[in-house]
């Protein structure tokens, strides 16, 4: 194992023979490569279903809040049968949720619904809205937003 050196410089980690190398937290050698790969083919299937081709922005960044939530009922599906050991051999559904746990990342991370935020965040590491979109009123309010896509139930009297 390296050696670790911390100073007013980037950490580093140093190395038989005194090699080195800026540290970083990312621990890429812990990923299972076949499993990514099944992620790959299962986001693939997918794509060719749901997508019209390759170039277009993929379906599930097109999404908004009801789209997250049939996925997330996709993904809890695939973990009931997983469990339960109902799974059919042609899926393999642990892939399956956690390719409906990345895509429900992204829609909490990035922004989901307007894929021009992932654009922006490459390019600049910020997202600033576009003049198509049109500011939130005290009117459109999150929770209002939430409500409206079926998230929330409206408040009733009976609730207060």
């Amino acid at each position: 194992m390296a050696e670790r050196v911390e100073a007013d410089t980037p950490a580093k980690d140093i190395f038989e023979n005194g090699s080195s190398r800026t540290h970083i937290d990312e621990r890429y050698d812990l990923l299972l490569p076949e499993f990514i790969r099944q992620m790959a083919l299962t986001m693939g299937r997918g794509a060719g279903m749901h997508s019209a081709d390759s170039a277009e922005v993929p379906n599930y960044q097109k999404g908004g809040p009801q789209f997250v939530r049939a996925t997330i009922n996709h993904l809890e599906k695939h973990l009931w049968r997983y469990k339960t050991g109902m799974g059919v051999p042609e899926e393999d559904d642990l892939v399956a949720v956690a390719c409906g746990a990345m895509i429900a990342w992204w829609h909490q991370v990035v922004g989901g619904s307007d894929y021009r935020r992932r654009n922006d965040i490459r390019q600049t590491g910020e997202y600033s809205p576009t003049q198509s979109e049109e500011p939130a009123t005290e009117k459109q309010s999150d929770e209002a937003l939430v409500r409206s896509q079926g998230f929330l139930q409206p408040q009733t009297a009976d609730d207060e």
